[in-house]
């Protein structure tokens, strides 16, 4: 299978407030627990919405999606970065 994950390079150089991520595989609860459990080793993760079936998601903190991505990728799940909000500027 390929395990490669696409990403945008400008997407991915800084940190941001939140993320999306598509074509992630989501197909039972085991699956969204996975998720959860690599999410929560990653730097600054606040919280994310995957769901059984989702086709996408939200993941919500002080990330870099290069950590999101790369933790996905040791855990042996691909997928995409979509759309993401800048980190708020203090």
């Amino acid at each position: 299978p390929n395990r490669r994950i696409e990403v945008d390079p400008i997407a991915m150089a800084s940190k941001v407030a939140s993320m999306e991520v598509s074509d992630l595989h989501l197909c039972c609860g085991k699956c969204v627990t996975a998720v959860n459990d690599i999410l929560s080793k990653v730097p600054g993760y606040v919280s994310n919405v995957a769901k059984q079936g989702a086709k996408s998601f939200t993941i919500k903190g002080d990330i870099s999606p290069k950590d999101v991505m790369d933790a996905f990728q040791k855990g042996g799940l691909t997928g995409k970065v979509g759309a993401t909000t800048p980190e708020a500027k203090s």
